[in-house]
């Protein structure tokens, strides 16, 4: 199983659907290449259920789906 990734050691390729950990939660979200409607720099937060901007300091790739059967 893969291990937490702090997001100052290195960050996901963009867009990359990754499980995210930040304020003592954890979901799915990705990095986004740039802040909507903003100049703001990367790295830039979004998780469907959520919103976006998150304050994300630790990631990890998902798993692979099951094999079928």
């Amino acid at each position: 199983m893969s291990k937490w990734i702090s997001v100052k050691e290195r960050l996901p390729e963009v867009d990359t659907q990754v499980l995210i950990y930040y304020s003592d939660t954890m979901t799915t979200g990705f990095q986004a290449s740039e802040a909507p409607m903003s100049n703001e720099a990367i790295p830039y937060w979004i998780n469907s259920e959520i919103g976006c901007d998150l304050p994300v300091t630790h990631w990890m790739p998902l798993p692979n789906p099951p094999e079928g059967e």
